[in-house]
């Protein structure tokens, strides 16, 4: 955990990640849970008469679960952004006389 993190001594959100491949491999995770969690949608509640465009077909329900699980993190997770800046100062364009 980064210092912004732990701020007197309390959890607090956005949680900011540093290391890219972590935060990726979160992203993956919840988007991976949401496919779960649209098709177990699909599964208990879906829609029987097919007249519903969303619910009727598995593939939908479990893209727009992987969605949603997808951007959910992005409320909670941050990825810190790397500062650019050069340690040489600008130096003046020098024209030959």
């Amino acid at each position: 955990m980064t210092e912004n993190n732990k701020k007197q001594g309390r959890f607090r959100l956005p949680l900011i990640i540093e290391d890219k491949k972590k935060y990726y491999a979160i992203l993956l995770a919840f988007a991976l849970l949401g496919v779960g969690l649209g098709y177990l949608y699909y599964v208990k509640i879906g829609c029987t008469s097919g007249s519903c465009s969303l619910q009727s077909n598995p593939y939908f329900t479990m893209l727009w679960g992987g969605l949603l699980g997808y951007i959910l993190p992005d409320f909670f997770v941050k990825l810190k952004k790397e500062n650019k800046t050069t340690s040489e100062p600008l130096s003046e364009d020098k024209s030959p006389e």
